[in-house]
């Protein structure tokens, strides 16, 4: 070790050898083979030059590089341009874009109206007649029971003394608790009336608590005027009948809260307590309570008598109730009680749907009563789309009565929603927002009058919260609530702020600049830059790829799918601004891009699977592709409108640009079918898809009607190398023009398939297609690569289903004899007449399936001349059970028929494996 030191340190992970057997190789190797060996064993070397020890230089185990340099690259991800739009921009809407700022504007949004009266869940007779028979004592009265008496005087028995009538009275012995927690916010109301009416017809007698979470137990104090004392919970356990009203379902997270209600009626009952349950809907967790011998339960309906029932009887809430009435509070901004209760009467849903629809994940409080999360109404909305017009009519209605009294921005919005949701006087929703548009124009013309100023600026504050909640129709429905948006954020989208899904680009193009504050068009350009989208000006950088470009005066539109729309302006000579990072967003994503007169989608296009790479550069998109020839070669993808109308394509469609690799043969790719190579021979064209290697399962299921012994057992077989195939068996004009004959019976039409050749006379065919083409090698399909091919990526009885008809094959005589190739349609994979017409050989011998996967499989080697040779696929005279992709026979190779042909492959040339093949024939042709 005189050229270098060698320092070696313990590895990181346990080796399989140990530090003697390091010492060892150290000892009998060379220093680069020490090394080198040492770092394969998994320990770490530093190797350090002589002149400089102080300063060892780390370097990378080989078994690392080797690693590191076999890792594959990051598969490349392209994007194309696949819908591209022309369009005239929109007129203007009628008072929408008034210069001049004339016209009558709001200078207020407040109003002073009376909304109609809250409907009551029981009239207050009804209350009082279940009061007075839930909470009431009996004892001894002054009258005397002159019914007892007789009976006892019947009998012959002389009471002590006489007896009294028992009366029910008003006493402590009973309690009502009413729940006033935010569970049950919709039944507030109803709780007060409830607890003010016990209180009244009682005379103060009856103990009236109210309990919640954040207040804790409260007593009603004596007197006329509703006043409440704090009290503990304590002060219940002189009561032996507890009346709890309120929401039934928060019972059981009331239990865990301040006061444990849930714990505390659980303890009574178990003292021996009453419990009686008044509300909309049981406890979740309540049958420990509501099975309780002494707790009953009366559900609270509207219009209904207070009757107790049994908890076995109750159901849940109805989930499609349940979403009717959340599509439902969509119409509404705000949701207060009383529209709560309107709208599910409307509907018909009862009251533990109402309270349930209050407590939804989908509902957040607000100041005013509820609301639907901004995130959640476009689900919402369309679900009400669903409903008859007559009913979202109806709805709409009742939310437009209900907020009579509400702000007037709130009226104009869901004025607007009204118009969408319901058609529902939409021409009176545009002209009350086109009042809205002028105010805030005649603001940014600099109104004189303060109380219009003051207006324009609660409307555009509202219309920032607005913007949140629109969906995308509404501003096409009513397209001047669009265009008050545009004016009123009109700096904070030049800032780049989101927009709003569905606002139109037409609103932009109008409003967001001032008139004559409107820029020149610019030219702009979408590009792709590594994983970068990027919007650039009129020169675009030299190193991208120009997706798309265009000319914008008022701006550009972009929505991403990380972010929301966006408005940009026309980006300047040399400015460039990232829009994204295309290698985050997902394979099914968009990008869409829209100006005043165009729109843009630009989506990943998927990299076909017959490519082994495909790259971009200032060309274009190119993949390489297999070759009949043996190289890789380069074809461009082909944009279009052929390509953007079958967008998106199949996995292996790629619509590239045909190209001649040598006289006669040329590749391509569509997209309906994948990679293809056309060859002429002898002037005849004839067509070969490209079969990629693949997994497949070979034979038939032991369930299969008309299946045969020799088809089982079914197994796994796996193609390793692709080959090209024919898409049609070989036509009688491709046989003659190679061989100067025809042998066919039905030779009346040379697109017909040839017939009556023999195994060997394929083999002289294909040779002769090989003299006259050179570059390539044709051969015959292994009986698994026929298959393979036949089931097109299917594990049906054929490639087309369980079933074949005589539309989709030629069979059992049907047409007397055999028919042009592409008569009928092709598997998945462009094959045409895989079953049927014609049967075709294969290159070898059958073999005996058995349960293990193969890869490859051939029948065994020949032994004589005149060995049988595999046959599949059916033909013009032969049934259905024939033509099963699974369905196999072997023929004498010497004997042809009628109702027998081929397909051929091909090959790359290999001089040593031809010369093998030719003298193998040859010596084949000596033993006959």
């Amino acid at each position: 070790m005189t050229a270098r030191a060698v320092r070696v340190c313990l590895p990181p992970r346990k080796t399989a050898v140990s530090r003697a057997d390091l010492l060892w190789l150290l000892h009998a190797q060379t220093a680069d083979e020490a090394c080198r060996n040492a770092a394969l064993l998994g320990f770490v070397d530093h190797d350090e030059p002589e002149e400089a020890p102080a300063a060892p230089a780390a370097v990378t185990p080989p078994a690392k590089q080797a690693a590191a340099a076999s890792a594959p690259a990051p598969s490349p991800r392209h994007f194309a341009v696949v819908e591209a739009q022309r369009r005239v921009a929109a007129d203007t809407p009628p008072d929408a874009a008034a210069a001049d700022a004339t016209g009558s504007v709001y200078t207020s949004f407040t109003v002073q109206r009376r909304a109609p009266a809250r409907i009551a869940l029981s009239p207050r007779y009804r209350l009082a007649v279940f009061l007075n028979q839930t909470l009431r004592t009996p004892r001894c009265g002054r009258q005397i029971d002159l019914r007892r008496l007789l009976v006892d005087l019947a009998r012959h028995h002389l009471p002590p003394r006489l007896p009294r009538r028992m009366q029910p009275h008003w006493s402590a012995q009973a309690a009502l608790v009413i729940d006033v927690s935010l569970a049950s916010a919709p039944l507030h109301a109803d709780l007060i009336e409830l607890a003010e009416h016990a209180h009244a017809l009682s005379g103060g007698r009856l103990p009236v608590y109210s309990w919640s979470p954040a207040g804790g137990w409260c007593l009603r104090l004596p007197g006329s005027k509703p006043a409440w004392g704090a009290v503990g919970g304590e002060a219940l356990c002189g009561a032996r009948h507890w009346l709890l009203a309120g929401d039934g379902g928060s019972l059981a997270n009331a239990g865990q809260c301040a006061g444990g209600l849930a714990a505390l009626c659980r303890a009574h009952l178990a003292a021996g307590g009453r419990l009686t349950l008044l509300g909309g809907g049981p406890p979740d967790d309540g049958a420990p309570l509501l099975t309780a011998r002494n707790c009953r339960y009366v559900a609270w309906e509207h219009g209904q008598r207070l009757r107790g029932e049994r908890f076995a009887a109750r159901r849940g809430v109805d989930e499609n109730a349940l979403a009717r009435l959340l599509a439902a509070l969509s119409l509404a901004v705000v949701v207060e009680p009383e529209l709560l209760r309107a709208l599910r009467l409307a509907l018909g849903v009862s009251t533990a749907g109402e309270l349930a629809a209050w407590n939804h994940a989908d509902s957040e409080p607000c100041l005013l009563g509820t609301q639907l999360r901004h995130e959640r109404l476009a689900d919402h909305r369309r679900y009400l789309r669903g409903e008859e017009l007559p009913l979202r009519r109806r709805l709409a209605k009742i939310v437009a009565s209900r907020h009579v009294g509400e702000s007037l921005l709130i009226q104009l919005e869901e004025q607007a929603l009204a118009a969408d949701l319901a058609e529902l006087d939409a021409a009176q929703a545009g002209e009350r927002w086109a009042r809205a548009v002028r105010t805030l124009q005649r603001a940014a013309h600099g109104a004189t009058e303060s109380t219009a100023g003051a207006a324009a600026c609660e409307l555009a504050a509202y219309l920032g919260r607005c913007g949140l909640r629109a969906h995308a129709t509404l501003w096409q429905t009513v397209p001047q609530l669009a265009d008050a948006y545009v004016i009123a954020r009109r700096d904070r989208l030049q800032a780049g702020e989101a927009l709003p899904d569905g606002l139109p680009a037409a609103s932009l193009e109008r409003h967001l600049w001032p008139p004559g504050d409107k820029p020149a068009a610019r030219r702009w350009h979408l590009l792709q830059h590594g994983h970068d989208l990027l919007l650039a000006g009129e020169d675009a950088p030299s190193d991208t790829f120009v997706l798309a470009e265009g000319d914008a005066a008022s701006g550009i539109e972009v929505e991403t799918p990380a972010r929301r729309r966006q408005w940009h302006s026309p980006p300047l000579a040399g400015e460039v601004v990232v829009l994204g990072d295309l290698q985050q967003a997902g394979t099914d994503t968009a990008w869409v891009v829209t100006t005043a007169h165009e729109r843009f989608v630009v989506r990943e296009v998927p990299r076909p699977a017959w490519a082994l790479r495909w790259e971009r550069d200032q060309q274009g998109l190119y993949a390489l592709a297999p070759s009949p020839l043996g190289p890789p070669a380069r074809l461009d993808w082909r944009a279009g409108d052929d390509a953007a109308a079958c967008w998106p394509p199949r996995t292996d469609g790629y619509s590239a640009v045909p190209r001649e690799l040598a006289p006669g043969v040329v590749l391509g790719a569509d997209l309906a079918y994948g990679l293809y190579a056309d060859l002429t021979i002898a002037g005849v064209v004839q067509r070969f898809r490209w079969i990629a290697p693949g997994e497949f399962w070979m034979g038939s299921p032991a369930s299969e009607a008309g299946r045969y012994a020799n088809e089982g057992p079914r197994h796994r077989v796996r193609i390793t190398q692709g080959f090209w195939l024919a898409d049609t068996a070989c036509t009688q004009a491709l046989w003659r023009a190679v061989m100067h004959g025809n042998p066919s019976r039905f030779a009346d039409d040379d697109s017909k398939p040839v017939e009556k050749v023999s195994w060997d006379d394929v083999q002289a065919f294909l040779r002769g297609v090989d003299k006259l083409l050179r570059v390539v090698r044709a051969r015959l399909p292994s009986e698994a690569e026929w298959e393979y091919a036949c089931r097109a990526g299917s594990k049906t009885v054929y490639s087309c289903g369980d079933g074949i008809t005589h539309e989709q094959a030629n069979f059992a005589a049907k047409r007397g004899g055999t028919v042009a190739v592409k008569s009928f349609p092709p598997n998945r994979w462009g094959l045409y007449e895989m079953h049927g017409n014609v049967w075709e050989w294969c290159a070898d011998r059958q073999r005996t399936y058995g349960a293990a996967a193969q890869d490859d499989p051939r029948g065994p080697e020949p032994d004589a001349w005149d060995s049988l040779r595999v046959v599949r696929g059916g033909s013009w005279l032969h049934g259905a059970r024939w033509l099963r992709s699974a369905w196999r026979n072997a023929w004498q190779r010497d004997w042809p028929n009628d109702h027998q042909g081929f397909r051929f492959a091909l090959r790359s040339p290999s001089p040593e494996r031809d010369s093998a093949a030719e003298r193998q024939v040859g010596a084949e042709r000596q033993r006959r």
